[in-house]
């Protein structure tokens, strides 16, 4: 078990740089339309361990249940809307 949640793209566009830029949209439309923060990961010459970029979530003991729901379901509403666009 780990205090990081980490998400990626089922289906890559086909290049780093468009992934990380559609998981910088998603972050950046949850934390306007739904007032949640999460990270996007980005990868570096000099990272040891190839990670795809993604999204990192931090969840700690001081979250709630409701915290962590809200969290999904923003998640979910944004990435269906910005999906189907």
């Amino acid at each position: 078990m780990s205090p990081l949640v980490f998400l990626r793209l089922k289906n890559s566009t086909g290049s780093l740089k468009s992934d990380l830029q559609v998981l910088e949209d998603l972050a950046d439309r949850v934390l306007k339309e739904h007032s949640v923060f999460v990270t996007t990961s980005k990868r570096s010459f000099v990272d040891k361990c190839n990670l795809p970029v993604g999204i990192r979530i931090y969840v700690s003991a001081a979250h709630t249940e409701s915290d962590l729901q809200k969290v999904c379901e923003s998640l979910k509403s944004v990435a269906a809307s910005l999906f189907t666009d």
